[in-house]
């Protein structure tokens, strides 16, 4: 970047936030470019500048530091985009959760599938009861 292009993000960073600090004195200002461009001469101005901007949209109530004006541009991501990654991301882990509990499942109790093999009307009942059981035979062994 060179000095007018420093001077054109200046005015740009004054014209969004007005209590940006810019000396009036043309001896500071022209000490201020020449800070600036020690630090901005090899960060090309298109960056700087859609930096600024991505500032501004993130809503932040004050002005950006040369930090985050120099920092790599990162490829703008659309919200749809990020919407879709997450979902694949979250599908895949619940399939590695699925395949985690197929490989570490158990059968049921062989008295569980005598049970289920019950008609309807007496399966409730029979459930109970054997939920029952096993609540009171793990209570006891807690005692």
């Amino acid at each position: 970047m060179d000095r007018a292009e420093i001077a054109e993000l200046l005015i740009k960073i004054k014209r969004r936030y007005p209590s940006y600090q810019v000396p009036e004195n043309a001896e500071q200002l022209r000490g201020l470019l020449d800070d600036l461009l020690g630090d901005l001469k090899d960060v090309p101005f298109e960056r700087a500048e859609k930096n600024l901007h991505r500032h501004v949209q993130s809503g932040n109530r004050f002005a950006p530091t040369i930090a985050e004006l120099v920092q790599p541009l990162e490829p703008e991501v659309s919200e749809q985009e990020r919407y879709y990654t997450s979902m694949r991301q979250a599908g895949q882990e619940y399939l590695e959760k699925v395949s985690e509990m197929e490989q570490t499942a158990s059968p049921p109790p062989e008295e569980v599938r005598r049970i289920m093999r019950l008609p309807a009307a007496e399966r409730w009942e029979a459930l109970k009861k054997y939920a029952d059981r096993k609540r009171h035979e793990r209570d006891t062994a807690r005692t």
